[in-house]
């Protein structure tokens, strides 16, 4: 049996990613634009852009918005980044339009890089290509890390929602911090498709840089306290990472990252999830620092033989939820088209809990839905 602890298992295996490459070489054959970017093949600048198709697509208000990315090859911070954007008609030779912009990023760390949003003056354009250039750069003082990114989970259902928490000195220190999720596809190298952010202070806000659909909530911070935040996307079925990162006047983040996890069209299902004893006997008051087991019933609906790994992951109940535990079990689907897994699990702490559920196939691809969430309640230890 493989056990996880940190709480960051919603990550598919690396042949996960491998699978996501091969279907890439048949996009790539359908990719083609009017207008080829142009794009400095050599770092002259010490900047680059990180595409040479960057995406465009028309917003909600009929302006072609084109997204991207700059990579700082420089070992020192940068800031001042100038994009120039030209939309052209298809067979065109001159531009309907150039746009200048900067990237999302005030600052971008040495090595790191910065998404950039260029978006249309003009309204209606019948735009069939782009090309995108580097107008150059200043050096610039680092922003100190002052924000923490953790717990990233991007699920995929009727909408695309990502979810995590963030903390850091800066969340008290400062009211104009932006959070910025940055929305990928399965190219290699990934192509980005869409820029939304959102101030985590605010209870409800739209994402600027993104289509009409996107929406963020966070609860407020408190003296620095910890975060939590969801944003509500509308993508299809090209979106395969997304990647958040946050900064202030006076603050910088790390980058968290995390592949999109969709519901799978499976018969196995996740059922009556409870705690027992070693012996199978019901537990119904669990105690602190008495080890009990999480078991779940899994119907195969006759897929005898699956191979499986299922995870149990127990969160502390409350306004910023804490992951506790976070274990695995992995089995194979009985000749009755059922199976009945166990996970180990020692409170630490006393308290109300809940119990998530999940089911991966070997290689790491959910094959199921989530299993029913179960709440707990944990006795101090005698």
């Amino acid at each position: 049996m493989r056990t996880e602890r940190n709480g960051a298992f919603l990550r598919p295996s690396a042949r996960c990613a491998l699978a996501l490459g091969a279907i890439t070489v048949a996009l790539l054959g359908a990719a083609g634009v009017a207008h080829a970017q142009n794009v400095d093949t050599e770092p002259t600048l010490g900047i680059r852009l990180t595409s040479t198709q960057p995406t465009h697509y028309v917003d909600a208000g009929g302006h072609t918005v084109i997204v991207g990315e700059v990579v700082n090859l420089q070992d020192f911070p940068v800031a001042g980044v100038r994009v120039q954007a030209g939309l052209y008609a298809d067979g065109a030779g001159e531009p309907l339009e150039l746009i200048v912009g900067g990237t999302l990023l005030e600052v971008i760390p040495a090595r790191a890089s910065s998404p950039y949003v260029v978006r249309s003056g003009s309204p209606g354009l019948d735009v069939a290509g782009v090309s995108v250039n580097l107008l150059g750069f200043t050096s610039s003082a680092a922003k100190p890390r002052g924000f923490d990114l953790g717990d990233l989970r991007v699920l995929a259902s009727d909408t695309l929602v990502v979810e995590g928490t963030m903390s850091g000195a800066g969340l008290g220190a400062s009211d104009d911090v932006e959070l910025h999720a940055l929305v990928y596809d399965s190219f290699v190298p990934p192509r980005l498709l869409g820029v939304h952010s959102a101030r985590p202070l605010d209870a409800l806000g739209a994402g600027p840089a993104g289509d009409a659909d996107a929406m963020f909530a966070a609860s407020s911070a408190d003296g620095g306290a910890s975060v939590r935040y969801e944003f509500s996307l509308a993508y299809g079925e090209e979106a395969a990472m997304v990647r958040v990162i946050a900064e202030s006047g006076s603050h910088s983040s790390n980058a968290a990252e995390a592949r999109v996890m969709r519901t799978p069209s499976s018969p196995l299902m996740i059922q009556n999830v409870s705690l027992v004893s070693a012996s199978g006997s019901p537990v119904t008051m669990p105690r602190e620092g008495a080890e009990s087991y999480i078991r779940s019933t899994i119907d195969g609906g006759g897929a005898e033989g699956s191979e499986y790994e299922y995870i149990a992951q127990v969160v502390r109940f409350g306004h910023l939820p804490v992951i506790e535990f976070v274990g695995s079990f992995e089995g194979e689907i009985t000749p009755a088209g059922l199976a009945q897994p166990l996970v180990g699990w020692t409170p630490r702490s006393s308290g109300l809990f809940y119990i998530e559920t999940y089911l991966w196939s070997a290689d790491g691809v959910p094959i199921a839905a989530q299993g029913p969430v179960t709440l707990l309640n944990v006795e101090p230890r005698q």
